[in-house]
């Protein structure tokens, strides 16, 4: 019976006279039908619809599909003037000295200026804002403009903080691309834009000030001066910042080339800040980009800098990559036997963290503070496991996970996602109001938030509360206050899910 068929070069099934059998003209048949139809993308639709990868209306200033699907609608910043400055593919040395001199001249008097307030204010905005840190951080002083603090990075940063007073003053946060009345501090900010890139392109074409690179500082003021616009527009200054990370070699090439480059201390803020931000973020919609980066690559990276806001040991931070990057492979498709051992392997990961050496180490609000931290994002770590990874394999896990106390009567997943949760909630509760740096618990707060959508009123105000309050801090960006509306809208959704929560990219 085998004999009559033979397996050509094609892997087609033929017959001894060389023609094809009516089970692979079926075949052909059906793939000719099935062969995908390739068209031009789009560069005039909506960043939602691109992000997505589907057709856009193009209708403005809110596509009908994204209306339709109750998604963020946002298009491109607007075209520069015509007086805007066009950056050459080469920016000679003398340029930017020059350019930097005079903007610093510019600065110093706008500075000593007469303060006269208006309803939209002109930049540089500084001189309106009363100087707000923490008794920990310091003294805080004017700036002293030098080669090492350049005008534009320095007005990037200034920008976003007044993106941030305002948006306290008006009791939400304020979209760029969304509220028409601020026209003029979008165009401010676009144009700081491209001050920026201006300065990162004069980098990457070699340049030093004080024989120093510093366009890892400049990525990371992009980054937050782009908060306050639509997702994809930090989330393109990431993946930037990444590229040029490669380009020059890889994470090892950079620490190893510190005097040519320059210090990472900005790449490694924002190598953290896009860690956490990954986690609001849709599994499908992640920036990926990091995720073929070295364990011990990423460890040098975040260990480069205490981070405020993730002040947990650097196997927890190391983890959350782990979480997000096992997402978006369960997104994708990856066969479920291939990421239950590995999912397993993590939360054993995650267990196994030592807290109490870096505790010692770092005690940087106090051994009491700090350890309570510690131990606070170990749970909410586990927990925010527990509702983003492949339910079966998380199942699997929790009836292996016989040292974690669980909710009795429940089934095993069900009970220690209610013990977890119930403990989270209560270590948060005994140390918010005593904490020195509220924000540290943003994220912490964020994953209760996402567990308490079968939880009691109660805990739901608080941390509603504790968001809201964490928002008024004047250092914290509106990410907070976003989370918070976000998770009101959820709690009434009737939906459970963690993607459900979180449809689109949030910068918590």
């Amino acid at each position: 019976m085998f004999g009559s068929f033979r397996i050509d070069s094609y892997g087609g099934d033929r017959l001894p006279d060389g023609s094809s059998t009516p089970q692979s003209r079926a075949v052909a048949k059906r793939n000719e039908n099935r062969k995908k139809i390739w068209t031009r993308r789009s560069r005039t639709g909506c960043l939602t619809c691109r992000g997505r990868r589907v057709k856009c209306g193009e209708e403005k200033p809110h596509c009908e599909r994204c209306v339709k699907g109750s998604f963020e609608c946002g298009y491109l910043l607007p075209e520069p003037p015509e007086d805007a400055p066009v950056l050459p593919d080469h920016l000679a040395p003398e340029s930017i000295v020059s350019q930097h001199r005079q903007a610093a001249k510019i600065f110093d008097g706008l500075i000593s200026r007469r303060q006269t307030l208006s309803p939209e204010l002109d930049p540089p905005y500084w001189d309106f804002m009363e100087p707000h840190a923490p008794p920990q951080f310091g003294l805080v002083t004017e700036p002293l403009f030098s080669d090492e603090v350049h005008p534009a990075n320095f007005v990037g940063r200034t920008l976003a903080s007044f993106i941030k007073m305002r948006s306290l003053q008006l009791g939400r946060p304020i979209r760029l691309d969304k509220d028409p009345e601020f026209k003029a501090l979008r165009l401010s900010c676009s144009r700081n834009m491209l001050d920026l890139v201006e300065l990162v392109k004069f980098f990457m074409a070699g340049g030093k000030m004080k024989e120093n690179n510093y366009i890892y500082s400049c990525f990371y003021t992009l980054c937050r001066l782009s908060l306050p616009l639509h997702w994809q527009q930090w989330h393109g200054h990431i993946r930037g910042s990444v590229t040029y990370v490669k380009l020059i070699g890889g994470p090892t090439a950079m620490f190893r080339a510190r005097r040519k480059f320059g210090s990472p201390i900005g790449f490694s803020r924002l190598m953290s800040e896009a860690i956490m931000f990954s986690t609001t973020t849709p599994a499908i919609m992640q920036i990926s980009d990091y995720n073929d980066f070295l364990d011990r690559d990423m460890r040098e990276i975040l260990s480069a800098e205490f981070d405020c806001d993730l002040p947990a040991p650097l196997d927890l931070r190391i983890a959350i990559w782990h979480i997000n990057r096992l997402r978006f492979e369960a997104a994708l498709g990856v066969p479920l036997a291939k990421l239950t051992p590995r999912v397993h392997c993590q939360m054993e990961e995650i267990d196994d963290a030592v807290v109490d050496v870096w505790v010692a180490k770092n005690p940087v609000y106090g051994l009491d503070q700090t350890m309570a931290l510690a131990r606070i994002f170990r749970v909410a770590i586990r927990l925010f496991a527990l509702l983003t990874l492949p339910r079966p394999a998380m199942c699997s896990w929790a009836r292996s996970a016989t040292q974690h106390h669980r909710v009795h009567g429940l089934d095993a997943y069900n009970g220690l996602r209610l013990a977890q949760r119930k403990e989270l909630i209560q270590r948060m509760q005994d140390l918010f109001p005593k904490l020195h740096y509220q924000p540290n618990l943003r994220w912490p707060m964020v994953v209760a938030g996402v567990a308490l959508v079968d939880g009691p009123a109660e805990e739901k105000d608080f941390v509603s509360s504790s968001l809201l309050t964490i928002w008024q801090q004047p250092i914290v960006t509106c990410g907070p206050q976003q989370c918070r509306d976000i998770l009101h809208k959820f709690w009434e959704s009737g939906k459970t899910e963690w993607d459900d929560c979180f449809t689109q990219p949030v910068s918590c």
